[in-house]
């Protein structure tokens, strides 16, 4: 069984404004909730963000639509399947455990930028979002992050 990441995002924009929330776009390749992404709308395709660049959205599919009934941990978004993303404003904070190194590595106040396949890394010099917190969801630590785009 593959570890796939979580999200949380009760403290984003788009919970509370649905057209911060993209639902129409597939997946380009298998993608991890909690991971940031960008949307090609020519194609109609999500795939890992590389960078702090240019308009990021959080891969968000609500658990559950789980295929099979999986745990969270077995949980992604199959290419070619529908996802589900939010587009990130200045301010949200989202939780995820899509962390380079690992969240326990982290500390409040680090500053994080995008890095490889949509993770987050410590980045103090050139870092958007920053830890705000760290907490148990179910058996997996989350960072709490806030963006500062």
């Amino acid at each position: 069984m593959a570890k796939h990441n979580i999200v949380t995002t009760s403290k984003m924009m788009g919970t509370k404004n649905d057209a911060l929330i993209e639902v129409t776009c597939k997946a380009k390749t298998d993608l991890d909730n909690g991971r940031i992404a960008t949307v090609d709308f020519a194609t109609g395709e999500v795939s890992y963000a590389t960078a702090n660049e240019g308009e990021l959205f959080l891969i968000c599919t609500p658990e559950h639509t789980r295929y099979n009934g999986e745990t969270l941990v077995e949980f992604f978004n199959p290419k070619d399947k529908k996802v589900r993303v939010m587009k990130i404003m200045q301010g949200d904070e989202f939780g995820t455990d899509a962390v380079v190194g690992g969240v326990s590595a982290l500390q409040v106040g680090d500053k994080l930028s995008v890095q490889a396949d949509g993770q987050l890394g410590k980045d103090s010099s050139t870092g958007v979002f920053v830890v705000v917190e760290k907490k148990m969801v179910g058996y997996t630590l989350v960072a709490d992050v806030r963006y500062n785009g």
